[in-house]
């Protein structure tokens, strides 16, 4: 039986045009620009106020870094003094959903809001 030889200018030239490969990818990626985003959630009863220090120094000392926060009940209050961008239920609702969810909402809010924790109806509704 005959044992081949393995041809050293064929592996040669595929790890060059392999290296070439990476190379060009790499030079690719880094051209290329990565958003990084950070998630936020908080609700009330302090949580908010705990996590707004932190949102406000990531934006500060990270302005290409994303923060995307979400603000439950009493959360959104807080975030909303505080002045930070936030998302709420509200914006979570479909077009295509908003009859459906005012009609479940407005059913539920009887015995869900309260009036005096500064949260509005529309909130609990959504």
């Amino acid at each position: 039986m005959r044992v081949r030889k393995p041809n050293l200018f064929k592996m040669h030239y595929k790890a060059k045009e392999k290296s070439k490969l990476a190379s060009s990818l790499a030079a690719e990626h880094s051209k290329a620009t990565i958003h990084k985003t950070v998630p936020f959630v908080c609700y009330g009863g302090g949580h908010a106020q705990t996590l707004i220090p932190v949102i406000r120094e990531m934006n500060r000392q990270y302005p290409d870094l994303g923060c995307i926060v979400f603000g439950a009940t009493n959360g959104a209050l807080d975030l909303e003094r505080a002045g930070i961008a936030h998302l709420t239920y509200q914006d979570l609702i479909e077009n295509q959903d908003l009859e459906a969810v005012q009609v479940y909402g407005k059913q539920l809010l009887p015995r869900n809001h309260n009036p005096a924790s500064g949260v509005p109806k529309k909130q609990s509704i959504a």
